[in-house]
């Protein structure tokens, strides 16, 4: 029981989204209907799947926040690519890494973005919205894996692992938070040769793209 609701053990990692007061129960039919329309080619992204319920920015509650969903990216070095699928669900904004813009997440009565984590850092939050981020529960989750056909040991995907949360941080502020559980996975599939310091740089960018594509598809 979480809230008001029951939820199904269907995973080991699950994304909380059950913001409406009605919802669906997963089940077999459902498994096999995702698996026929699984495709390849021309995959959707934003509010769809894993990311049909996601929000971030959720300092100042659930009525406050920004939609979000499930973005991927993919990148090239040579021969070698690293890719990322995630799940967009956090309680802190969503930045554009490159320009430091910020793309969805809490904002104020009047529109404007609340720019969370500076508002942390400057005493604002404690002294006008404390009573509302503690007002109700929140629970948030981002879930995501990068995945790469370059030939990787069990150490080294594990490290993978680690890495991406790297880009978790550059595009998501604040991100790893009380109220967060976040988690990533990796995968490494194939036979390329390649430095795995440059495999870890790309690993840490795309999964920063990954995190910015979730909310520029809704």
């Amino acid at each position: 029981a979480i809230g008001d609701k029951v939820v199904p053990i269907v995973c080991s990692a699950v994304l909380y989204d059950l913001n409406s007061p009605d919802y669906n129960y997963p089940d077999t039919a459902m498994g096999m209907l995702a698996a026929q329309n699984a495709a390849t080619e021309n995959i959707p992204f934003g509010k769809v799947g894993a990311g049909t319920g996601a929000t971030v920015g959720k300092i100042l509650g659930f009525p406050c926040a920004s939609k979000s969903g499930i973005g991927g990216a993919t990148l090239f070095f040579n021969d070698v690519f690293v890719s990322a699928v995630i799940a967009v669900n956090a309680l802190g904004d969503v930045f554009d890494h490159n320009t430091g813009k910020i793309l969805a997440g809490a904002r104020m009565p009047n529109g404007e973005f609340f720019d969370t984590p500076r508002r942390l850092v400057d005493g604002t939050l404690a002294a006008q919205f404390a009573a509302a981020f503690h007002a109700e529960p929140r629970t948030n989750t981002t879930i995501g894996c990068v995945m790469t056909n370059a030939a990787l040991d069990k150490t080294h995907v594990n490290k993978l692992a680690a890495i991406s949360h790297d880009g978790l941080a550059m595009s998501i502020r604040p991100v790893h938070t009380d109220a967060d559980g976040d988690t990533m996975f990796a995968l490494s599939k194939g036979d390329k040769k390649m430095d795995f310091n440059i495999i870890a740089a790309l690993c840490a960018e795309v999964a920063a793209l990954a995190v910015e594509n979730a909310v520029r598809e809704i």
